[in-house]
């Protein structure tokens, strides 16, 4: 039941996904942004994975960010982003960003996930940032080698 219930949600959050808007990058730099950007964004969800090599880490930079209210009492109160640094459970760390003002990231992994959830119609334009890869012996935690 305990690995049962993550699945059924991770099924559940993507079945409802825009798969225009669900990609997967796997060069070692690029700058991508939500669909429509600097449009107003749909409804729903939008995933997107970075994956690069096997003792890579990903720099990630915001280049724009317009996603919901700012937090309140710490927690977005409508429109957020999710971001999952690696690929399992028990070695992920995640942040949530809304508002204007996400912070820069550099991942312990080779993999980030950013999920964009939109649970109301809104005026905000989404976001568009830039990744860079990195070479990370000292602190790095590997998920899988990607060929």
């Amino acid at each position: 039941m305990a690995v049962t219930l993550p699945l059924l949600v991770l099924f559940v959050l993507f079945s409802n996904a825009n798969a225009a808007c669900n990609k997967s990058f796997t060069l070692s730099s690029d700058t991508f942004a939500t669909e429509n950007f600097p449009n107003r964004n749909f409804t729903g969800y939008c995933h997107y994975q970075i994956k690069l090599p096997f003792r890579r880490a990903i720099d990630l930079q915001w280049l724009a960010f317009d996603v919901g209210s700012p937090k309140v009492n710490s927690k977005c109160p409508d429109n957020y982003v999710t971001v999952s640094d690696g690929a399992f459970p028990q070695i992920q760390h995640t942040y949530t960003f809304c508002g204007k003002q996400p912070q820069n990231i550099t991942s312990k992994t080779n993999i980030l996930s950013i999920i964009l959830y939109v649970n109301s119609n809104c005026s905000h334009q989404g976001f568009r940032v830039k990744y860079t890869s990195r070479i990370e012996l000292s602190t790095f935690t590997p998920n899988v080698k990607v060929a």
